[in-house]
């Protein structure tokens, strides 16, 4: 049996190019949004010492800084990645979650960060479920998407006969495309009240950076990432027959 190809794609990763490139250079407008509310909910509530699970959480340089304050856990299928993360102050474990239950107790975590990871699951029913289950009721999530309907994904169809930027395609990791409207779905239907949401700016590629945050923060329908916070409002446990509408 062949293996995830996440796992191929992640365990083949330079860590020092990963966090100095992939994520901190281009996508540095996502991460200070996520941080930005991650703080938030830590400043309202600083008497209490959170249990915070990081679903994707690569080397863990993003949220390093909070892990001294707070039990950070981290989940990931490289374990290049986990080795890093551990260094970095997390509670790390190699799992699968394309297939494998989280291994934690129902209501364990008060908050829950996913960034960039939803868009790599086939099975977005039993991982949300998941996510969901090991949730404190009225805990936090904080989700980020790569959003597919950007005004460049216009041109890269209609000139260039490409899919959306973003999008699955041929040998791309992401493997369900997300827009503000089907992600808002996919909260509600899992058990999650939108608190807030933000777009992190307008792709322009001749300089390779965000342009319009502060519209797109507002308005993030047509922004290049899309940043969610949510309370979860009631258990959601899983259903197999729900996973495929035609």
């Amino acid at each position: 049996m062949s293996k995830n190809i996440q796992k191929i794609i992640y365990d083949n990763k330079n860590l020092k190019d990963y966090s100095e490139k992939s994520v901190f250079e281009q996508n540095d407008t996502r991460i200070s949004l996520m941080k930005y509310y991650l703080k938030n909910i830590i400043n309202i509530n600083n008497d209490k010492k959170f249990r915070i699970l990081d679903l994707g959480c690569a080397d863990g340089e993003i949220y390093k800084e909070y892990t001294d304050i707070c039990d950070f856990f981290g989940i990931d299928i490289s374990e290049s990645f986990l080795d890093k993360a551990k260094e970095n102050g997390y509670k790390t474990y190699l799992l699968d979650i394309e297939k494998e239950k989280l291994p934690f107790d129902n209501n364990f975590f008060d908050i829950i960060i996913m960034g960039e990871t939803i868009e790599h699951i086939v099975n977005t029913d039993f991982f949300m479920t998941e996510i969901n289950r090991v949730l404190k009721l009225e805990g936090n999530l904080i989700i980020s998407i790569p959003n597919i309907n950007q005004w460049i994904s216009f041109i890269m169809m209609l000139f260039f006969d490409l899919p959306p930027r973003y999008s699955a395609r041929f040998r791309a990791p992401h493997v369900r495309d997300f827009t503000f409207k089907t992600m808002k779905l996919c909260l509600q239907e899992f058990g999650f009240s939108i608190k807030n949401r933000s777009g992190t700016g307008l792709f322009l590629p001749v300089i390779n950076k965000n342009i319009f945050v502060k519209i797109t923060k507002i308005f993030p329908r047509f922004a290049t990432e899309i940043v969610f916070v949510c309370d979860k409002t009631k258990n959601v446990f899983y259903d197999e027959k729900k996973i495929v509408k035609f």
